[in-house]
This record gives structure tokens, sequence and C-alpha cells, in this order.
């Protein structure tokens, strides 16, 4: 047990680097999703049935990683902006990609530009749970239109499961 001691569990491993791509944006966005499934059991869940059962407790006040969510995920989020560049086809670059979502989330309270752009084509900042990171935009169409190698989709098309070969023919 952890009696007499702080435990910590590092569940995945937030990193900022120098420069912050593609990957990087995955990675923080996982840990995002898990916080905000750490808040909902160990936080919300637990809270709303000690006062269901009458269970004289103390509020624990937590900070809710919704926002930042909202930003990567929604509608007109990081993500979904990404994949409406993507659909432009030779169209698509990441200077679009970069001004689309300055310009969609100006205004979003954990997005952010930097004054004067360093890099192009472009950056942004996102403020997460655990702390605010800077990305670069370089490369994200690519990295989001990453496809499958040849060797890959014809093993996948001479796969015994029906369904595979039917995806991959």
């Amino acid at each position: 047990g952890c009696v007499g001691r702080i435990c910590c569990l590092d569940i995945f491993g937030f990193e900022v680097f120098d420069v912050n791509g593609f990957e990087q944006l995955c990675i923080n966005f996982t840990n995002e999703k898990l916080q905000a499934l750490f808040i909902d059991i160990v936080f919300r869940e637990q809270q709303a049935e000690y006062a269901e059962q009458g269970v004289p407790w103390m509020h624990v006040p937590y900070d809710d990683n919704a926002a930042a969510l909202s930003l990567l995920e929604g509608p007109q989020g990081v993500l979904a902006l990404l994949e409406e560049q993507c659909m432009l086809g030779e169209r698509a670059s990441d200077a679009g990609f970069s001004r689309t979502l300055a310009s969609r989330q100006a205004n979003h309270e954990r997005f952010s530009t930097p004054r004067r752009l360093a890099r192009a084509p472009g950056e942004f900042a996102i403020a997460h749970y655990a702390g605010s990171v800077q990305y670069w935009c370089g490369g994200f169409v690519e990295r989001n239109l990453d496809t499958l190698s040849p060797e890959v989709g014809q093993l996948l098309a001479s796969s015994g499961e029906p369904l595979l070969r039917a995806l991959f023919r």
C-alpha cells in the first residue's frame, strides 16, 4: 500500500519536445482521453456514488479537461480540420491546415498561435491538462494520409478472413 507515502501512476508519458509534430499531438491526445477517463472514474463517478448513498465526504475539486478535448476532437477541432484538409486531395497542404485551424479556433480558450511564426508552414499551441505544448504543422497532412505499404495490403488481401479480403481487394 501507499500508507505514509505519496504514490504516482504515470499512465502514458506526457512529453514536450523542442519540435512537436503530428505524432506528439496523437500521443498528447491519447493522454487527454486517459485523463478524462481518470477524472470520470475517480472523481465524478465516485463522488456521485457517495452522494447517492449518503456517505459523508468532502468534495474534491479537480481540473476538467473537456475544453482541451473539444479543441482536439470536436466538430471544428484540430483532428476534424486536419481530415477536412486531407480531403482536398492535391490541394491539401500543411499551410492550409495551419491557416484554417488558426482562423476557426482563434477564440478557443485552449488554443493559441505564436505572434511570429518561427517555422513554416505554421505553429499552434494547445493548453493541455499537463501544460501548454506548441506544435509545428510540418508534415501533418502527409502523416495523416499515411497509407499501408503495398506488401501489407497484399497480405491482407490474401487473408483467410473474407471481410479482410473484400476490404483490401
